[in-house]
């Protein structure tokens, strides 16, 4: 089937061109097979006066051949001789075997009368008269033998048993005999009858073959006049009612609406490009954007380990941690809290120094709960406000500006003046900075510092330190020999790729002692894969240490 369309602003004029096109093809096809069908009809009467002479004679030297070879049907012949060698062949196997059971007996009642011999095989004989003879022998010898482990051999018991299985064994001879004569003259008789029949058989292929040759020339012969005289019939039948080979299912028909332009692909199109354009945009934002958007842009980067992960928080309060809070951003602060064993120095008590690469990563928040969630455990903590610069944990607590860290720098107040309790947390103490100083990195230089982290070490368990960003200040790295480890803070969306460089470089050069990555403000869609994602640390050693 052919579907013809044409494309034509007059659809009258198209459906005109189409109609006329198929009446002149059929036309031209009718006119065509008449001449073909003429030219056919003489060259078949040609072949067939030929074929039918060839025809004749073959079928001739089919029929003399059967005559002179007396076949009938020779398929059926030969298999009738294959069923009786056969047949033949599975009564000389019996026969033999029958034969084989006999030379057993035979060697049976050979046997001395004081040699114990095992009863004979049996298989294949049918006579009951021998196999009774046979069970009772048997059954008399293990009666000699039983009677043999009690009494002598000249008892009168054992001399009676002993005539009686000569006696039965003279019998079972004279029926052996008898019995093999007849098997030895049936087995020669289909021995010779197997060697006639194999003769015959092997007659067969050579007449087989030579009447297959001749019936192949004749049903070649046979299947080609029957093929000439079926195109015969069929070339006169085409001659006489030709008419042409296709047929007009449907006539020329035109629209009811245009074809061009095509409303669904223009629709499509536009379709397209509104979801491209989007997408590359979206693409292009994101291979131009310089921050550190999940966690593969660390790993990447830097070898430096991760302890943890905080998620965005959506509470207004700084100070989130409390006994009963079991929010996301708490249990992630817990298992921060928890993976702090893993950077446990030798001593008692642990300083730990929070860093960044620039303002406004969460170093603050960050320190600030994971102090009270130390607190929350009995572990007394103090958190250091030395971002002399930028002060922001006593805006945090909402504490005032009272005394500090850069007064006991100075020499202008004691340790116990410097340090505040954090209302609502047991065991939880702040040191804020004090007034800010016009020099903070020659303040930190004083032999001061030294002695107030030895002096913290000695009340606290964990010193946590609020350090100013390490990509804007040197504040840090003045503070950095006095902590036992660094955790670094890496604020999604936030910190520039570019800084963790600078982070792997710093670890490797081992500025700060055990450097560590948190990161912070992990987006939502991130947030179910950063809750099971719990830094380096085996999930086995987690389950311990909780």
């Amino acid at each position: 089937m052919i579907q013809l369309t044409i494309e034509d602003a007059v659809p009258e004029k198209g459906e005109a061109i189409l109609n006329r096109l198929i009446d002149e093809y059929n036309t031209a096809a009718v006119a065509d097979k008449n001449k073909t069908a003429s030219n056919t009809l003489k060259f078949l009467d040609e072949r067939l006066g030929l074929v039918s002479g060839e025809l004749q004679n073959v079928e001739k030297n089919v029929e003399q051949y059967k005559t002179a070879q007396g076949i009938t049907d020779l398929s059926a012949q030969a298999q009738s001789f294959l069923q009786t060698v056969q047949q033949n062949d599975a009564n000389l196997n019996q026969v033999n075997l029958q034969l084989g059971a006999i030379q057993d007996v035979e060697k049976y009642i050979s046997s001395r009368s004081n040699e114990r011999v095992g009863a004979p095989s049996t298989l294949g004989l049918s006579d009951p008269v021998l196999l009774g003879l046979i069970t009772k022998v048997s059954e008399l010898e293990l009666q000699r033998e039983q009677l043999a482990r009690t009494t002598a051999d000249q008892s009168p018991i054992v001399q009676s048993l002993e005539g009686q299985i000569r006696n039965m064994k003279a019998n079972i001879r004279e029926n052996v005999e008898a019995t093999k004569t007849m098997l030895t003259t049936s087995k020669n008789q289909m021995l010779a009858t197997n060697r006639k029949m194999e003769g015959v058989i092997r007659t067969i292929p050579q007449k087989e073959r030579s009447l297959i040759d001749i019936s192949r020339q004749q049903a070649i012969k046979n299947d080609l006049y029957t093929f000439l005289l079926q195109k015969r019939e069929e070339t006169a039948l085409s001659f006489a009612s030709t008419i042409a080979d296709s047929r007009t299912v449907d006539a020329a028909r035109s629209s009811n609406s245009p074809v061009k332009p095509v409303g669904k692909m223009i629709f499509a199109l536009f379709a397209l490009v509104g979801l491209v354009i989007p997408v590359g945009a979206m693409t292009a934002k994101d291979a131009m954007n310089n921050r550190v958007m999940r966690r593969t842009d660390v790993e990447e980067v830097t070898t430096v380990p991760i302890l943890g992960e905080v998620v965005k928080s959506k509470e207004a309060d700084r100070l989130i941690m409390a006994p009963q809070n079991r929010s996301v951003i708490s249990e992630q602060i817990r298992t921060i809290r928890t993976n702090l064993q893993f950077l446990k120095s030798a001593t008692d008590s642990q300083v730990l120094l929070f860093t960044s690469s620039i303002s406004g990563e969460g170093k603050s928040f960050v320190s600030l709960n994971l102090g009270a969630s130390l607190a929350l455990v009995d572990r007394p903590t103090v958190i250091l406000e030395m971002d002399l610069r930028k002060p922001k944990l006593r805006e945090a607590l909402g504490m005032s500006n009272s005394t500090g860290i850069s007064n006991y720098l100075i020499g202008e107040a004691t340790l116990e003046e410097a340090l505040h309790p954090i209302p609502g947390y047991e065991n939880y103490f702040i040191m804020p900075s004090g007034p800010v100083p016009p020099n903070p990195s020659e303040l930190l230089s004083s032999p001061r510092l030294e002695q107030m982290f030895q002096e913290l070490r000695d009340r606290f368990t964990y010193v946590l330190v609020d350090s100013p960003p390490i990509g804007l200040v040197t504040d840090a790295q003045l503070i950095a020999p006095f902590a036992d480890s660094t955790l670094y803070m890496v604020r999604h969306d936030v910190t520039p790729k570019h800084y963790l460089k600078m982070i792997d470089t710093l670890y490797k050069e081992q500025r700060f002692q055990k450097l560590n990555i948190i990161l912070n403000g992990v987006g939502e869609g991130e947030a179910y894969y950063y809750s099971y994602s719990y830094g380096y640390y085996g999930e086995d050693e987690k389950k311990k240490l909780i």
